[in-house]
């Protein structure tokens, strides 16, 4: 066999440097053997490419060329514990979780080794089981590194390309006139409509069972994008279930399977799943909860949602101290994964993204950090890394009003507290439950002054049923006194269902000619022509742009 000299790492390509185009070498799939002292360089500079994240500033940015960090100096040493009174200091940091309430799990890694971890409230309410450092936990999107991981391993063995064509292996999503790639899913440039807020607009149930194939089926009866693929960046939770099926039709094995073979068991990660099945039982899984206006809590927890790919991966702290320490001394993937995964995005225009393969690269008062956050249900989660410092920190929630970003980052400035060049941020109640205010509507901006209001009369122009083949939803309009409401309806073609009919229906402010604006959405009322009726809506809605209901007869 001849032996192929090992390939150098282009640490500014991987870093984000300002250029056109996918970033990667065509056709080089990473299925090369190396020579024994090839592979130990590789691994030697491989250990580096956490420590060199460049900030995410300006789009464009050329990032300065990386040197070797400190920190190799001192690998082999073993990791110190915290001291008693640093401890202290950290679960101060907890000290919101009130007797008897969920709280989170915390994990600090340095060098890869667990060197402290603890649990604050309890797993679970009705048994009050106390949360350890081995509960686990639904992680939400910080799932989205497993499926980066199993996509890029996938490409490391040949089997598939980050710039195939989606429909490669998924023939039935439609044509666009341009290619959404793998790599585009992964870096949330596709375009593609996020399925959870057309699930939302569609009025759907979430108690309802939902899986991979229902996602599939949902997101290719999308007629159109939300922007051209590679021009923005949308975080679409989409672009991550359509890859965990593009693993299921590469393999023949669900992401699950795959995961568990390749990098679950080989590091350890024992109580570690994909949440797939919803009458599985998981020993020390935690439930999920949310607070009940005037006191108390309620179970918050999607159990039949079961699938992969955009989050549902179930894990603890222990074992995901054992994934985070792959980014340390990579055993699973090697030095090729760990390149592939911090690979920043590019988008059309030469302009790089902070996002990665299901991480995120920024800076953390000047200090490079890589991290991704996950929400879904009554689970909040966060993996930080701070790579210089070979330090990592994971928080575990199982209540919905938790803020494991701002808890995260308070005991990094605990743990890291000599490491930081610039002081911390203010951040009031940084340790204490999220009381942020939710984002303003869909397209709402600047504040400008109110159109004039209408009479119900004009109101009665934009009545009527609206349908939606795209969803297979009815959005129906209505004049309630003196406003126009919205109440959404799943079913079928037969209109909407006497119960949504009968709910309370959602108040539109008009902010335009023929557009008006509800809870994170913007409805705009379509025309064939000045001062003709009312034929359609489109819907603005963050993550989703552009959807059209057709407005259909028999309606007011």
């Amino acid at each position: 066999m001849d032996l192929i000299p090992p390939r150098r790492l282009d640490l500014d390509r991987l870093c984000g440097g300002a250029r056109r185009g996918s970033g990667g070498a065509p056709g080089d799939r990473g299925a090369r053997r190396r020579h024994p002292r090839a592979r130990g360089r590789a691994l030697a500079l491989g250990l580096a490419l956490a420590s060199v994240v460049p900030a995410a500033g300006p789009l464009g940015a050329r990032q300065p060329a990386p040197t070797l960090p400190p920190f190799l100096q001192a690998r082999g040493q073993p990791a110190p514990s915290l001291p008693p009174s640093l401890q202290a200091r950290v679960d101060s940091v907890f000290a919101f979780v009130e007797p008897g309430a969920p709280g989170c799990a915390l994990g600090v890694s340095r060098g890869g080794t667990l060197i402290y971890g603890r649990g604050y409230g309890l797993a679970n309410l009705e048994w009050q089981i106390p949360i350890t450092t081995s509960t686990v936990f639904d992680i939400g999107s910080v799932s989205k590194q497993f499926t980066a991981a199993a996509v890029a391993l996938l490409e490391m063995d040949g089997v598939l390309a980050l710039d195939d064509d989606v429909r490669r292996w998924i023939p039935e999503m439609p044509d666009y006139g341009a290619p959404v790639t793998l790599r585009h899913l992964l870096h949330h440039t596709s375009g593609v409509r996020d399925y959870l807020t057309l699930l939302n607009l569609a009025g759907f149930d979430l108690a309802n069972v939902f899986d991979e194939q229902d996602g599939v089926r949902l997101i290719t009866r999308q007629r159109a994008l939300n922007f051209p693929p590679g021009t923005e960046y949308l975080y679409s939770n989409s672009g991550y279930l359509l890859l965990a099926h593009v693993v299921r039709r590469a393999t023949g094995r669900s992401l699950r399977d795959f995961l568990t073979e390749r990098v679950f068991l080989p590091l350890g990660m024992t109580h570690t799943s994909v949440w797939d099945r919803n009458t599985e039982v998981l020993p020390q899984r935690a439930t999920g909860y949310a607070p009940v206006a005037g006191g108390g809590w309620r179970i918050n927890h999607a159990w039949n949602f079961q699938m992969g790919g955009d989050g549902q991966v179930i894990t603890s702290v222990e074992d995901l101290a054992r994934w985070d320490a792959n980014f340390y001394e990579p055993k699973v993937g090697g030095v090729e994964l760990l390149e592939r995964l911090h690979r920043r995005g590019v988008l059309a225009t030469g302009d790089t993204i902070p996002y990665a393969l299901g991480l995120s690269l920024d800076r953390y008062r000047g200090v490079p950090r890589v991290q991704h956050g996950g929400s879904w249900a009554g689970f909040r989660a966060m993996l930080a890394r701070y790579p210089e410092q070979r330090t990592s920190i994971m928080v575990l929630c199982n209540r919905s009003d938790a803020n494991p970003s701002a808890y995260a980052a308070a005991v990094a400035d605990l743990v890291l507290a000599d490491a930081f060049p610039e002081p911390p941020p203010a951040r009031a109640g940084a340790a204490t439950p999220s009381t942020a205010a939710p984002p303003p509507p869909a397209g709402a901006g600047p504040e400008t002054p109110a159109p004039p209001a209408l009479t119900p009369a004009q109101l009665l122009a934009y009545a009527g049923s609206y349908w939606s083949d795209e969803i297979e939803a009815w959005f129906q309009v209505a004049v309630e006194g003196e406003v126009l409401v919205l109440r959404r309806s799943p079913g079928g073609a037969g209109g909407p269902s006497a119960r949504a009919l009968a709910a309370p229906g959602v108040p539109l402010r008009p902010a335009g000619p023929d557009t008006f604006r509800g809870p994170a959405l913007t409805l705009t009322f379509l025309r064939d022509g000045e001062g003709a009726p009312v034929t359609a809506l489109s819907v603005e809605a963050g993550r989703v742009r552009g959807i059209v209901f057709r407005r259909m007869a028999g309606g007011p």
